[in-house]
């Protein structure tokens, strides 16, 4: 019998994203994370006192690595899920979205 090693789970994908990304911001020690589309479109996002979806579409539209907004320091990662192109921003600090990707293929369906 295999044991379920996550504790919060959800059967819906939005709900499951960012749960993960919880999970995610907590591990990396980040304040707020939010993974979009290209055009800024919330998928899902973790962190309190911050508006996820504005979070991420400032990231998604920035033509830089990295942006400030209301005294915080975004960072921008670009990574692909199932061929689509997604934007990564956080909060704290820079991180590597490549770790996440195995994770969000497994949440995410195929389109």
């Amino acid at each position: 019998m295999k044991t379920e090693r996550r504790r919060r789970r959800s059967a819906k994908a939005h709900e499951a994203v960012s749960l993960y990304l919880e999970s995610f911001r907590e591990q990396a020690g980040l304040e707020a994370v939010a993974l979009t589309t290209t055009d800024g479109l919330l998928i899902g996002g973790a962190g309190a006192q911050v508006d996820l979806e504005w979070m991420g579409a400032l990231g998604a539209a920035s033509t830089k690595p990295s942006l400030t907004w209301e005294s915080r320091t975004l960072h921008v990662e670009s990574l692909s899920v199932h061929a689509f192109d997604l934007c990564l921003i956080s909060a704290g600090k820079k991180v590597k979205a490549k770790g996440l990707t195995e994770g969000l293929e497994r949440i995410l369906p195929l389109a």
